[in-house]
């Protein structure tokens, strides 16, 4: 389900002028600013109903940030490129809500942090936004293939946002996220890779993300 070699050609060859004009004239372009792009172009290329951008550092400032998305979604924040973003919660916080940016937004807050949640929480009334805050309770007897506490609390948040998805009027039956939560695999992260002796890998790069 991946782009094929050929798609990423051709769409690296459509961008090619357009970076390079922007080079021309003087602007710095990073690697995952140049890779957002690409990948903007090439979605608006296909026959889509929804995109999915997950941030890449922060959020403010991030390239994702671009996009006038219909719907922010904000995980559990957790200390993270902290050298970056800043070295507490709620520095971090400052940045991660930057996504929430106009009032036509619907806004979905994982589980937090009572300070970063207030802060949200304040970033949503400057926009007039009702946000909906996950109650993983409410979906405790999913059934999910990935492990860690942190991963039910990761799917009650998808729920969520299918369910303001169905609100719109998208047909997407119980059957199918029950499906997709029991069949979902992450390579590299908690994987077990033998139980005798028990070998787990997982590139989680924070405590938080680790669970």
């Amino acid at each position: 389900g991946m782009i094929t070699e050929e798609q990423l050609a051709q769409t690296v060859s459509a961008l090619r002028p357009h970076i390079a004009a922007m080079i021309n004239r003087g602007s710095f372009l990073t690697y995952f600013e140049a890779l957002t792009a690409a990948a903007l172009y090439f979605f608006s290329q296909q026959d889509l109903d929804w995109v999915i951008l997950e941030t890449g550092l922060g959020g403010r400032l991030d390239a994702t940030n671009a996009v006038d998305a219909l719907v922010a979604v904000l995980t559990p924040v957790s200390l993270d490129h902290t050298h970056i973003l800043g070295k507490t919660l709620e520095l971090i916080a400052v940045e991660k809500a930057g996504i929430i940016k106009n009032s036509r937004q619907r806004v979905v807050i994982a589980p937090q942090d009572e300070k970063v949640m207030a802060l949200i929480l304040n970033r949503c009334r400057e926009f007039g936004i009702p946000p909906i805050v996950v109650d993983p309770a409410k979906y405790q007897d999913l059934k999910v293939s990935l492990k860690g506490e942190h991963q039910k609390v990761n799917a009650s948040t998808a729920v969520h946002v299918v369910e303001l998805l169905r609100h719109w009027g998208y047909k997407i039956p119980d059957e199918a996220i029950a499906n997709g939560l029991k069949r979902a695999r992450w390579p590299g992260r908690f994987e077990v890779l033998q139980k005798k002796p028990e070998v787990i890998v997982d590139s989680a790069h924070n405590a938080a993300s680790a669970g």
